[in-house]
């Protein structure tokens, strides 16, 4: 759905509601691969410490 209405004239209640519901939609979209993201990240960091620490007891 295109913005550009809202500077034509004052949107339906609908429409609100689809922007809305779209934009929900995203956030919720970027919030779930941030957290995928850093879940990676701290599984690979963790893979990294113990590859630390049995190096570590081998030396």
């Amino acid at each position: 759905m295109s913005y550009k209405f809202i500077d034509e004239r004052e949107p339906t209640d609908e429409e609100l509601n689809s922007l809305m519901g779209e934009a929900i939609k995203k956030v919720r979209q970027k919030q779930k691969k941030a957290i995928e993201v850093f879940m990676n990240d701290l599984h690979n960091q963790i893979a990294r410490i113990k590859q630390t620490k049995k190096h570590a007891k081998e030396a």
